[in-house]
């Protein structure tokens, strides 16, 4: 669920591709895969998790708009959503780049204080909040992976931000494996985490 330069790789399919306002919204075939799955597995929560997604781009997109940085592209994939800018993201200041790649989990740490403190909706307050944490893993496809890799790029040498991709990498793996044996340890598996986590490790490798 970041902000970044994203290249569709040939193996990934995309369902629907079209122009809004100059902006290319591009959905890819892991995305409708998702949210199929978590609807035909009676998640009531699919409604609140969607709507919580969308506040976490919002923030992004915000972010990009205080920094005077063109959105080119918008895509919605299996892992969650990316975006294309222009400047890329990469050239940017470092300050800059940090401000935009987390600002989606500051969006949704806010409101999680929001729906919880004034609105009383737990549920939203509660989904939000756990997205804020979810994407702030070190992980690769990442708010919080891309943000350490920023950092990477721009003090370390080539060699050390080719070792925590890497890392990045195996962090993702790992945190599936633990997510589903976690679940099942407390016999309530549901599939969504671990394909969701699965796809964003394909998606992004």
């Amino acid at each position: 669920m970041s902000a970044e330069n994203f290249k569709c790789k040939g193996e990934v399919q995309i369902v629907i591709d079209f122009c809004l306002k100059g902006i290319r919204i591009r959905m890819h075939f892991g995305f409708f895969a998702v949210i199929a799955i978590m609807l035909s597995s009676g998640s009531i929560m699919a409604e609140e998790v969607l709507i919580c997604c969308a506040l976490h781009e919002c923030g992004h997109f915000a972010a990009m708009r205080l920094c005077r940085v063109k959105i080119i592209a918008f895509d919605a994939y299996g892992g969650g959503m990316k975006i294309t800018a222009d400047p890329p993201i990469g050239y940017l200041s470092l300050g800059r780049e940090l401000f935009i790649l987390l600002a989606g989990c500051g969006v949704n740490l806010i409101s999680s204080l929001v729906f919880g403190g004034l609105l009383k909706m737990n549920t939203y307050a509660l989904i939000s909040l756990s997205l804020c944490v979810f994407n702030l893993l070190p992980c690769a496809a990442f708010d919080g992976g891309q943000a350490i890799k920023a950092i990477a790029v721009k003090l370390c040498v080539p060699q050390t931000v080719f070792f925590i991709e890497k890392l990045q990498f195996y962090c993702g793996a790992a945190f599936t494996l633990i997510a589903i044996l976690a679940m099942l340890t407390e016999g309530h598996f549901n599939i969504t985490l671990p394909l969701t986590m699965l796809l964003i490790l394909w998606e992004s490798r």
